[in-house]
């Protein structure tokens, strides 16, 4: 008995996560419409980063679009990230949706700055 209300369980979770991942996918495929205020932050982000960052080791960079049509993310890279600035740091995090730090190999830290909403799905 046990068994059959464990197996049940996880058949609607399994279920769920199906109608999850497709309605992602029908969303993915749908035309999109870009939010002018949403983009105007990222670029807004792009900008004062590149500010922040002029003439060090640090890459900036950005992505629209990815991982889904309704996200994009701007992204500091670099294994020298000083923040002597962090007023303007601080102004840009607020931009931002959310902040993502990830360590990679040889020292080097990237951040990423994420945006939901960038395109919406035109109905």
């Amino acid at each position: 008995m046990e068994d059959e209300e464990m197996y049940d369980g996880s058949t609607w979770i399994d279920d769920i996560i199906k109608e999850y991942g497709n309605s992602i996918l029908l969303n993915d495929i749908s035309p999109h419409i870009l939010d002018p205020l949403v983009y105007r932050r990222m670029a807004t982000l792009h900008d004062l980063l590149l500010r922040i960052f002029d003439g060090s080791d640090v890459s900036v960079s950005y992505k629209m679009q990815k991982p889904f049509k309704g996200s994009g993310s701007v992204s500091i890279q670099g294994s020298n990230i000083d923040f002597a600035k962090s007023d303007l740091l601080t102004q840009a995090v607020k931009l931002a949706d959310n902040m993502d730090v990830y360590p990679m190999i040889r020292g080097v830290v990237r951040i990423d700055f994420g945006f939901h909403g960038l395109a919406k799905v035109i109905k």
